[in-house]
């Protein structure tokens, strides 16, 4: 029986070792990242997602810029595109020129109906007043006020999940609050990008100058660039701008995370997540509360909806120095809603998805409990099915029998391209084996020990110099050292994208 070793060597390149070792295998050298390599590993992304086209996307690239053309089917498709570029290394910046697919047959009264009817369904925006104009061709404007920035947002991608949008114009204005001093609004985002385990933060600058945050420095990949800007959307700031701010793929190395890691006690981890709780519009409206005791969270409380108890959760879990999760928030209405009228908006959210087009799911609600059965191509599909679900105030949980045609698909969390509408299956435990079933007996170990190192190797959260992957009837065993949960559980799903139907993951996280 041959196994596959991908060894760490001293000069940084992966090579494919084993049993018996090979020469024919080899990655991009670790000292240039061309163009044309970055398009290739941006191509095998989009061949992996279920809802990018590859065949319908045309890319180049120039100096890290990514310019994308064609025609995708829907406007989540378009988004998503952009997403799963910024995860990949060396690029710097994505000039999204997609078009979307305009639906047949549905007239600007029919979107603005179907718009309305999703911001009636959804937790976070039927709180807010807030109109709702079309045109043809699936242009979408929206007008209204909300209190927070993250609010205005959620807004267009509540409306960007609705089958015939196109485009979304949101003029939605936010409620100016009193204006804060520039000090403490830079003190407090500061404070937000050192414990959000998504960005390692220690070479960005803040400044601020009349309500406008201004972030410099490096960073080493656009999506932690993204979620920066994210995080500087705090109570008090005006406009965030991060021109100055740098993606530099030969930022992996300790001064990047500066003390990220270093020893967090329990009181500041419990405070780190109220506020971010105060900042999430799925979670701040409710009362939830995290328990800490050495690094492990235990979250109470009450919400109507299984999307604000998956935030609470995710939340939590993206917080530096959290070791675990322990889930006992009950999903609980102050007026419970009928099972049937649970069914319908079910029925209602599902015909207007722009991702599912099937007539073979079944669903039933007793209780609260919507039981799901029938047939989905992919676990995609599957996936997708039950968040929408999770999305509608008063289902209490989700039992998904659906059984999935593609039995070679795979599905796996990432937290910078799941967006707003989370991952239904939580995060991978960081310390348990993975599996999936795909790919059956039909791909070689040797195949998919050269796509792991390669996935490995694209990855700009992942320090694949110093990972080890032995894969043997694939089955992958990653042993080596990482520097935090999450370099751990990226370089798992990596793996499980690449084509193993198990993970055995050894990884320590340096202390």
């Amino acid at each position: 029986m041959k196994s596959y070793l991908i060894e760490k060597l001293r000069t940084g390149i992966p090579v494919l070792a084993a049993c018996l070792t090979f020469s024919g295998f080899q990655v991009v050298g670790a000292e240039k990242l061309d163009d044309n390599s970055i398009a290739f590993a941006i191509e095998d992304e989009y061949m992996f997602d279920e809802t990018v086209p590859l065949s319908d996307v045309d890319m180049r690239v120039k100096d890290g810029i990514v310019y994308l053309d064609g025609i995708v089917p829907n406007l989540l498709a378009r988004n998503r595109a952009i997403r799963i570029a910024e995860t990949v290394k060396g690029v710097r910046s994505v000039i999204n020129n997609l078009e979307v697919q305009r639906v047949d047959g549905l007239s600007a009264n029919e979107l603005r109906r179907d718009v309305e009817i999703a911001f009636s369904l959804d937790p976070v925006v039927e709180r807010y007043e807030i109109t709702v104009e079309t045109e043809d061709m699936g242009l979408v404007s929206l007008k209204g006020y909300v209190d927070s920035w993250q609010e205005k947002e959620f807004a267009t991608a509540v409306a960007s999940s609705v089958r015939g949008v196109t485009a979304v114009t949101n003029n939605i204005e936010v409620v100016p609050h009193p204006t804060r001093p520039d000090d403490e609004i830079a003190v407090e985002v500061r404070k937000r990008l050192e414990w959000d385990a998504l960005v390692d933060h220690s070479l960005i600058g803040v400044d601020v100058d009349r309500g406008t945050v201004k972030l410099s420095g490096v960073v080493g990949s656009l999506a932690e660039k993204s979620q920066a800007r994210m995080d500087a959307w705090i109570t008090g700031t005006r406009n965030v701008d991060a021109a100055d701010l740098e993606v530099q793929s030969w930022a992996r190395d300790e001064d990047l995370r500066g003390d990220k890691y270093v020893h967090r006690t329990d009181d500041e981890i419990n405070q780190a997540i109220l506020d971010a709780y105060s900042f999430d519009p799925r979670v701040f409206s409710y009362d939830v509360t995290p328990y800490v005791t050495d690094g492990w969270v235990t979250l109470r409380g009450k919400v109507d909806n299984l999307r604000a108890k998956a935030a609470a959760v995710n939340i939590a879990n993206h917080t530096v120095g959290v070791t675990g999760v322990t889930d006992r928030i009950k999903i609980r209405l102050d007026t419970p809603t009928a099972d049937e009228a649970l069914e319908n908006s079910i029925k209602t959210k599902l015909d207007h998805d722009p991702l599912l087009f099937t007539n073979d799911v079944h669903f039933s609600v007793t209780d609260g409990v919507a039981r799901l059965s029938g047939v989905v191509d992919s676990q995609f599909d599957k996936a997708r099915t039950e968040v929408i679900i999770n999305g509608i105030a008063g289902i209490k949980s989700v039992k998904n029998f659906l059984r999935v045609a593609d039995t070679e698909s795979v599905v796996v969390y990432d937290p910078y391209i799941w967006d707003h509408n989370l991952f239904p299956w939580n995060d991978f435990p960081v310390n348990h084996s993975y599996e999936a079933d795909i790919y059956g007996s039909n791909i070689t170990d040797k195949q998919i020990a050269k796509d792991i190192a390669e996935k490995l190797y694209w990855s700009p959260f992942v320090d694949h110099e110093e990972i080890t992957v032995l894969v043997e009837d694939g089955v992958a065993t990653l042993v080596g050292e990482v520097q935090s949960k999450k370099e751990k559980r990226m370089a798992a799903e990596k793996a499980i994208l690449a084509g193993a139907k198990e993970v055995q993951n050894n990884l320590i996280i340096e202390s």
